[in-house]
């Protein structure tokens, strides 16, 4: 059988399908350009290709807002750093002027 050159161009061998839902949803390619040529193909074949980027996307939107968690979960940690360093630096003050109220 012969596929029809935009299938084969995208669609041709497995390295090429890989390779391109990989650019398809890291912008490389326009993944209406390579999910036009799977009408011809099948519906399970353009079902398959949506299922892909629906994961693919939410997994990077997941990991976006995990990251934002960590950020702030660090920003936190290093505010609460910050007061104990203060509190620290003010009790020594204290210290100080306590023990030159003594002399």
């Amino acid at each position: 059988p012969v596929c029809p050159t935009q299938l084969a161009q995208y669609w041709g061998n497995v390295m090429d399908s890989m390779m391109t839902l990989f650019m398809s949803i890291t912008g490389g390619i326009n993944w209406l350009d390579a999910y036009a040529p799977l009408r011809e193909v099948s519906p399970i074949a353009l079902s398959l290709m949506n299922l892909y980027i629906v994961i693919g996307f939410f997994t990077f939107v997941n990991t976006a807002i995990e990251s934002a968690g960590a950020d702030k979960d660090l920003a936190t940690l290093k505010q609460l750093q910050k007061k104990v360093e203060n509190m620290s630096a003010l009790q020594e003050v204290f210290q100080e002027m306590d023990q030159h109220d003594i002399n």
